[in-house]
């Protein structure tokens, strides 16, 4: 460490709140936004399903009220995520399992130096090394608190903060511009795509059963459905967020059954695709080998003298706003398998589902290279902070 500066426990710079357990029951439509787990992002707070709450007149619950430049900490499941208050959030309330920290004194300590330090690979690989549960992770304020916490005099560390300041701003436009051309990318495959299948209504419709050898929901009989006792042998058990996850094919999953799950499911083949009916609404995807699933999911077998798989696939994605505005509900987004038994889909001559499938796999192809290059320009930008920020607090930035 260089010469002039100096380690503390985070406990002799910094004053840490945990916040309050508000019931959902009280959330109402105005009042105080309710600061969740979930609205504190990787340095920024989301401001996405807000909850309000009203606080009591009587001002009991006072110091859980928000202020602007407050931190933010998440002390459960991604830990360490660190968020600031703007005053666009106010007025807010802080919720429990989110710790607001604030300086005790700027005398030794700036504002902004502090923020850099929380938002650091250190501070977070810290943290996490003391997180304890067996399901998520969760760390205490008292954890935060035993920190070690390194820092120059006053006038270094508004260099420091000057120069992260100036590198961060150039960063953040490098990463919007890559994030916008990669955006780009995925918007030329869904024009194009757009634009086939609105040159196919004038072909017969036909439902998916009517061109189907195969077609229904997955079966899981026995409760309950997470009996150990069905898990663990060599028949993948495919999930509604395995389909999300994959690219058009299955190639990995998470859970398999053994011959006691297999006996109260059934094995869909290789070539099937994969359509979700519950929470992630019309995501599809193509069994890449022989597997099960739950009845959450409807497995197609398409008749090959009629369908080919993946125009269906195609064709479903092009549907799948469509199919998603259909299954809103109050609880959890889900549609069922009356739903696919009555609506009709345009249904070209089996050389044109080929002619377009060809078309589409390889435009998907360039696009899939072109997203590949901003995505690994995203990792090396967002690496290249890290690194930039790492060495400001070690001293090395010159």
């Amino acid at each position: 460490m260089k010469a002039g500066w100096q380690t503390q426990k985070l406990a002799d710079i910094i004053e840490v709140q945990n916040g309050f357990a508000f019931k959902s029951k009280d959330y109402s439509t105005t009042g105080h936004f309710v600061m969740r787990i979930g609205n504190v992002q990787d340095g920024y707070i989301s401001k996405s399903d807000p909850k309000f709450i009203q606080l009591p007149e009587d001002g009991s619950l006072k110091r859980f009220e928000l202020h602007e430049n407050d931190i933010l900490v998440s002390l459960t499941g991604n830990v360490g995520r660190i968020g600031v208050v703007q005053n666009d959030h106010l007025p807010a309330a802080l919720n429990q399992r989110v710790a607001r920290i604030r300086l005790a004194s700027e005398k030794n300590v700036t504002q902004q130096f502090l923020l850099m330090f929380l938002l650091s690979a250190k501070f977070r690989d810290d943290l996490t090394a003391r997180g304890h549960g067996a399901a998520q992770q969760n760390v205490s304020t008292k954890d935060i608190l035993d920190i070690d916490f390194s820092y120059p005099p006053l006038e270094e560390q508004r260099r420091i903060v000057a120069i992260l300041d100036e590198a961060f701003e150039g960063i953040a436009t490098a990463t919007a511009n890559a994030e916008k051309n990669l955006a780009n990318a995925r918007e030329v495959f869904e024009s194009y795509l757009n634009s086939i299948f609105k040159k196919t209504t004038h072909y017969p419709y036909h439902t998916l059963k009517d061109v189907a050898v195969d077609f229904g929901r997955g079966k899981s009989k026995h409760r309950p459905r997470n009996d150990p006792k069905l898990y663990g042998g060599e028949y993948p058990f495919i999930q509604t967020g395995d389909i999300r996850n994959a690219t058009h094919l299955i190639t990995e999953f998470t859970q398999t059954y053994n011959e006691v799950g297999l006996s109260q499911s059934k094995l869909w083949l290789e070539g099937t695709l994969c359509i979700t009916i519950a929470a992630n609404i019309a995501e599809t995807a193509i069994l890449g080998f022989d597997a099960c699933f739950p009845d959450s999911v409807i497995g197609f077998v398409p008749d090959h003298t009629k369908a080919d798989v993946h125009y269906v696939q195609y064709l479903l994605t092009f549907f799948k706003a469509e199919l998603q505005a259909q299954g809103k509900g109050s609880a959890q987004d889900n549609i069922n398998l009356g739903t696919f038994e009555k609506q009709r889909f345009p249904f070209p001559p089996l050389s044109d589902q080929k002619r377009i499938v060809s078309e589409l796999d390889a435009l998907i192809e360039e696009s899939q290279k072109i997203s590949d290059v901003y995505e690994q320009k995203l990792a090396a930008l967002d690496e290249l902070k890290k690194s930039i920020l790492n060495k400001a607090l070690i001293g090395e930035l010159n």
